[in-house]
């Protein structure tokens, strides 16, 4: 539940930032000063407005008089946190100044044509005349938010490049680390380059075995061709021999038959 009770105030403040920045934009303080001396002038002076009221004391008790005097006391305190929020540049407290004063100003202007009417109606030209010069007052009130307001759009401004100039040098002192350690990781992962000496060597006796198995084959090859010539050495013999054998029996027989004839 927290968590979403600060996603709702984080889309209320910025959806109030919002309608704040599209109003009027001033550059200075009635053309000479800048805005923060400017802001701090109003602040001062609608700290003091409320003292204006006091001659109100002596004058009859009324809801409408009672009503104007809660209005400058809560007008009073927000012109002091306005005091605050310039003097510590918090955007918070100046635009709850700038909202709660457009509300007053409204309120106040309504309040000051029931004056005028009032007053009118009695024939009290001086009050009607004072009344006149409220009107004035907050109309030039109006000119005050649009100052303050400005202020306040410069220091967001300021806020948020220090924001991103912070966020843009955190990576920046973050990604020597992150290649740093990436270089480990592949010293890690990567395998020792090769020492050209071993190989070669490792070739040559590889070379070497490979050629006295050639060598142990060849001889063996010999050794089976030998046995071969001496086991047909004696099946040439019998050969002969039989060939030998078969001469004498028909020289036998070739004699035999010459006696028989003789």
């Amino acid at each position: 539940m927290d968590i979403i009770e600060e996603e709702i105030m984080l889309s209320l403040k910025n959806n109030t930032m919002m309608l704040l920045d599209k109003l009027p934009e001033v550059d200075s303080f009635l053309g000479t000063l800048d805005l923060k001396t400017g802001s701090m002038i109003i602040s001062a002076l609608c700290v003091l407005h409320p003292t204006i009221y006091g001659c109100t004391i002596f004058m009859p008790v009324s809801y409408l008089l009672l009503t104007i005097w809660f209005l400058l006391a809560l007008f009073f305190i927000a012109s002091i946190l306005l005091f605050v929020g310039l003097t510590n540049s918090d955007t918070t407290l100046i635009s709850t100044w700038i909202w709660f004063t457009m509300l007053f100003v409204a309120a106040m202007y309504l309040l000051m044509i029931l004056l005028a009417v009032f007053f009118i109606s009695k024939d009290q030209k001086v009050k009607v005349f004072i009344v006149f010069l409220g009107i004035l007052w907050y109309s030039l009130t109006i000119y005050f938010i649009l100052v303050v307001n400005s202020h306040r759009m410069i220091l967001t401004e300021a806020a948020l490049i220090s924001k991103a100039g912070e966020s843009v040098s955190a990576d920046l002192l973050d990604s020597p680390k992150s290649s740093d350690q990436n270089a480990t990781d592949t010293q890690e992962k990567s395998p020792d380059p090769p020492n050209t000496d071993e190989n070669k060597e490792d070739e040559k006796k590889d070379d070497e075995k490979k050629d006295d198995e050639k060598k142990g084959d060849e001889n063996k090859d010999d050794e089976k061709k030998d046995d071969e010539k001496k086991d047909d050495e004696p099946n040439q013999e019998d050969d002969g021999k039989n060939t030998r054998r078969r001469r004498l029996k028909a020289l036998r027989k070739a004699s035999r038959i010459n006696n028989r004839r003789i």
